[in-house]
């Protein structure tokens, strides 16, 4: 289940040009860049959420429990002719340190399989990363 929507969900995006209508392609990479990577203690689930004027679109969520709970959900979703991916993260502003450092790791590694997988897809297609306006 995605992340329910909260002006405290800090998120960072990708808009890839060229590759509107490639969701399919683009979730699938990321699928396996996720399972690839053995993320301590955690959990992938493929599914869909309605986002901006579009149902059903694509998302995944990545869930890890190691030292605390942190879940990500990666938005997969077309924007024109270019591809919007955006993850979004909860729990991330913990106190405890060492929490925080399982949770930095984990975003990390999430962050880095969504390049892997845009990457694969795009080959060399322009990226472009957006970052949360309101923080």
């Amino acid at each position: 289940m995605p992340l329910p929507n909260s002006p405290e969900t800090s998120w960072t995006g990708w808009l890839v040009d060229g590759l509107g209508g490639k969701e399919a392609s683009v979730c699938e990479s990321l699928l396996q860049a996720l399972q690839a990577r053995e993320i301590p203690k955690s959990k992938v689930r493929a599914g869909t959420v309605n986002m901006w004027w579009r149902r059903d679109s694509r998302c995944i969520d990545v869930t890890s429990n190691m030292d605390g709970d942190i879940t990500a959900t990666v938005h997969i979703q077309e924007y024109g002719t270019s591809l919007f991916v955006g993850r979004a993260v909860a729990a991330f502003k913990q106190r405890n340190y060492y929490k925080r450092m399982a949770s930095a790791a984990f975003l990390w590694t999430v962050d880095m399989c969504v390049e892997e997988a845009l990457t694969v897809i795009a080959g060399k297609e322009a990226m472009h990363l957006l970052k949360d306006a309101s923080e």
